[in-house]
C-alpha cells in the first residue's frame, strides 16, 4: 500500500479557477458588499475580454501576475529526526549500567509510549498542513465562483439573490480554511512541544509524503475470520518477558499436578459460578479443602486461569489492531479509486466547458465535489498510517491505544450547485 500523496490533480483545480475568471479585476467583497447598484456596461466588458488571445484566461494573468513564491530553505522534517529529537531530550530513558532487568524493562515501556506519543504528534501535523492546503485551494475555486457572480450580478445577467448563494459558499469555504490553518498552527505547536523546541515553525517544514511502512513478520494474507496471523501473536508474546515468565511459572506447576485434577478444580470453579449468579450472588464461597484440592492444584489452576486471561487479552488486542488495519487499507484503496473517477470526470467536465456544453457552474461543482474527495483521502491515508504504526507498537511490546478513526469522513464545505448560468 504505497503512502505517497497523490497530488498531481491539483493543477486541474488551479485550471478551473482560471476557467472561471471573467474580465474584471478579482476582488474578495466582503460580507456586507454588495453589486454596484449601477450595472456596468457589458459591452465595455467584451471589449476588454477581446483584446486577448484566449479571452478570460489570458486576462486574469494581465489582472494579476503573483510574484513567484520565495523558496523554501528550511529543513524537512522527518519522522527518524523528530524521533531522534525527541529522545534527546529525555535522559531518563536511556539505559545505564547497573540497572536491574525489572527497571529496564519498565524504562523500555516508557521510551515506546513516548515513542508512539511523539509518532502520532508527527502524523497529526503532517495531516494538518495537509489539509490546511487543501483547505487554500478549496476557498480560492469558491472565491472564484463568489467573484464570478459578483461580476455577473454588475453586469445584469444575474440577481442579488443567485450572487448571494454563492457569496454565502465562498464565507462557508474562507471560515473552513481558517480553521484549517488554525488546526495546522496547533498540530504543529503540539508536535514542537514534544521535540522541546520553541521555534520549530522557522526550523523544519514537514514532508508531504508518509514514511513507507515497516514490514510486518508476516504477509498481510487474508487469515480465517479475520483474525490475525498467529506470527504476529509469536512476536508480541516474544516482545513481553513479564508475559513469558508468568507462562513458563504456570507451565511449571501445572506440570506438579495431573491434567485431571486440573480439569477437576475447573469444574468445581464453574460450578459454583453458575449456582452464585443463580441465587443473584456477585461471589462464591469455595472450600479448597472441603473439595479435596492439593496445595499444588490450587497454585497451577490459579497460575494457568491468569495467563490464560493475559494472552486472551493480548490476542484481543492484536486482532482489533489487526481489523483497524486492514480497515484503513480497504479505505483507502476506495477512495483513491473514487478519486481517480472524479478526476476523469473533473477532466471531461472542462472539455465540456471549453465546448461550451456545460456551464460554468457545472465545472465548479465538480472542482468542489473532486477537492473534498482529495480531504477525504488524506485523512484515510492518515488512518493508515496511523493504524500501522499502532500495530507496530503493539508488536514490539507496548500497550495497545483504542483507535477511533474517522475513516471516510465528509469535510464540510461539501459541493452544491448554483442556479444556472
Amino acid at each position: 500500500m504505497s503512502f505517497v500523496f497523490f497530488d498531481q490533480a491539483r493543477w486541474r483545480v488551479r485550471l478551473v479557477a482560471v476557467a472561471l475568471s471573467c474580465a474584471w479585476p478579482m476582488a474578495a467583497p466582503g460580507a456586507a458588499e454588495l453589486p454596484s447598484a449601477e450595472p456596468l456596461d457589458w459591452r465595455q466588458a467584451n471589449e476588454a475580454v477581446g483584446r486577448y488571445l484566449r479571452g478570460h484566461t489570458d486576462l486574469l494573468k494581465a489582472e494579476s501576475a503573483p510574484a513567484p513564491a520565495a523558496p523554501d530553505v528550511r529543513a524537512e522534517l522527518r519522522l527518524d529526526a523528530a524521533l531522534a529529537q525527541a529522545l534527546a531530550r529525555r535522559p531518563d530513558l536511556f539505559v545505564r549500567p547497573g540497572q536491574s532487568p525489572a527497571e529496564t524493562a519498565q524504562q523500555r515501556l516508557a521510551a515506546l509510549e513516548w515513542q508512539r506519543d511523539v509518532r502520532e504528534a508527527w502524523g497529526q501535523a503532517v495531516l494538518a498542513e495537509q489539509l490546511a492546503r487543501l483547505s487554500e485551494e478549496a476557498a480560492h475555486v469558491t472565491a472564484t465562483g463568489a467573484e464570478l457572480g459578483r461580476r455577473m450580478a454588475q453586469v445584469g445577467t444575474w440577481s442579488r439573490a443567485q450572487w448571494l448563494h454563492e457569496h454565502t459558499l465562498s464565507l462557508d469555504a474562507q471560515m473552513a480554511r481558517d480553521n484549517a490553518l488554525a488546526a495546522a498552527a496547533v498540530a504543529r505547536a503540539k508536535l514542537w512541544q514534544r521535540l522541546g523546541v520553541a521555534d520549530g515553525d522557522t526550523r523544519w517544514r514537514l514532508p508531504d509524503q508518509w514514511p513507507a511502512p515497516a514490514p510486518l513478520p508476516t504477509p498481510a494474507a487474508a487469515s480465517a475470520h479475520g483474525t490475525a496471523p498467529q506470527p504476529l501473536f509469536d512476536q508480541a508474546l516474544a516482545q513481553r518477558p513479564e508475559l513469558m515468565a508468568s507462562r513458563l511459572e504456570a507451565q511449571r506447576l501445572t506440570q506438579a499436578v495431573t491434567p485431571e485434577q486440573l480439569g477437576t478444580a475447573r469444574a468445581h470453579l464453574a460450578t459454583a459460578a453458575q449456582a452464585a449468579v443463580s441465587q443473584g450472588q456477585a461471589t462464591a464461597g469455595l472450600n479448597p479443602v472441603a473439595l479435596g484440592w492439593s496445595h499444588a492444584q490450587e497454585r497451577a489452576l490459579g497460575a494457568s486461569l491468569a495467563v490464560h486471561a493475559q494472552e486472551a487479552t493480548l490476542r484481543l488486542d492484536l486482532q482489533n489492531a489487526w481489523r483497524q488495519w486492514q480497515m484503513a487499507q480497504n479505505q483507502v484503496t476506495r477512495l483513491s479509486a473514487w478519486q481517480a473517477a472524479q478526476t476523469e470526470l473533473l477532466d471531461d467536465m472542462q472539455r465540456r466547458y471549453n465546448g461550451m456544453l456545460k456551464s460554468t457552474w457545472d465545472l465548479l461543482a465538480s472542482a468542489r465535489e473532486h477537492m473534498t474527495t482529495q480531504q477525504r483521502l488524506q485523512q484515510a491515508r492518515h488512518d493508515l498510517w496511523l493504524s500501522h504504526t499502532r500495530l507496530q507498537h503493539l508488536l514490539a511490546g507496548g500497550d495497545a491505544v483504542p483507535l477511533s478513526p474517522s475513516l471516510g469522513a465528509t469535510p464540510t464545505g461539501g459541493a452544491q450547485r448554483s442556479p444556472g448560468h
